[in-house]
């Protein structure tokens, strides 16, 4: 065989090779196969018993609209597919393939759809961006409930430990360190904060207890309050007898022409101890404007 024979069967042989490569499907070069849209939208208009041109006039389109769909010439638009499935009595999980898909709003539909025309590679980019911005919204969703807002306005905690037994003395009394009370708080809406000396107030009030209090003018017959009777002072039920302890092993304290008596303020329930401020947190919170922790 000649040099020219040569080059010339290789070239045969080239070209025969490159004609027998094997066929490769587009779904294995990162495509998926589309789902089959017609298909479903005829099986279930054929299960309704509707006519293809009549499904396209309820929709308001064109006679043959229905028949392309099927036909796999075009599809609906989204718009369009929650009245199609509505008409056909088709449910959209059915149409999309996906569970749930029921209960799916406009803009999830929207969202979907569009999934649906991605090609494989970009369907990843997609969930990969979504799982994404979920850990973000979760990490700050942890970070909120984290952060715990307090009062902006600190209680004022006085120096003065109010007797749930036989009074105490008030001479001395004036404004020691304040404290911070957490917004969400179970008990809210007092400007004093109280700390229970005693036992004549169990079992409801007991010795260490810190009340809040509202600042009042009047109790009416019943409620608890905070008094001052000749400087001492008592937390106790008011009634027109006189100051109840809840102890009934204490006798009523009586008021008489001749005692200097107040109601300072209108108790309104016992503040848990997790909702007050600690002295490392009140420090924490003096500087913070924003009056918020990390709990």
């Amino acid at each position: 065989m000649s040099g020219e024979d040569k080059k010339k069967a290789r070239r045969s042989s080239n070209h025969m090779t490159g004609r027998i490569i094997p066929f490769v499907p587009m779904e294995s070069q990162g495509r998926e196969p589309k789902t089959d849209y017609g298909a479903i939208i005829r099986r279930y208009r054929e299960r309704a018993g509707f006519e293809a041109v009549a499904v396209s006039k309820a929709l308001g389109y064109s006679p043959n609209a229905v028949k392309n769909w099927e036909l796999g010439y075009s599809r609906p638009n989204l718009d369009v597919i929650v009245r199609l499935c509505q008409i056909l009595n088709m449910p959209l999980e059915a149409f999309f393939g996906i569970p749930g898909a029921n209960n799916m709003d406009a803009q999830e539909v929207s969202i979907l759809g569009v999934y649906h025309r991605l090609n494989r590679y970009n369907k990843q980019v997609l969930v990969d961006m979504g799982h994404s911005l979920l850990r973000m919204q979760q990490e700050s969703i942890s970070d909120q409930e984290s952060r715990v807002a307090f009062r902006p306005v600190p209680l004022k905690t006085p120096v003065l430990r109010v007797s749930a037994g036989y009074g105490m003395t008030l001479n001395d009394v004036e404004e020691a360190e304040h404290i911070y009370v957490r917004a969400d708080c179970p008990v809210d809406g007092g400007d004093w904060i109280f700390t229970v000396s005693g036992d004549s107030m169990e079992p409801d009030f007991h010795d260490g207890d810190k009340v809040m209090a509202r600042t009042a003018q009047t109790l009416e017959e019943g409620e608890i309050g905070v008094f001052v009777v000749n400087n001492e002072g008592f937390i106790k039920k008011y009634s027109r007898q006189g100051l109840i302890s809840l102890n009934p092993a204490y006798p009523i304290r009586q008021i008489y022409e001749d005692d200097n008596a107040r109601l300072i303020a209108k108790v309104i329930g016992i503040v848990p101890a997790e909702m007050l401020s600690t002295p490392e947190q009140t420090q924490q919170l003096d500087e913070d404007n924003d009056k918020t922790l990390y709990i």
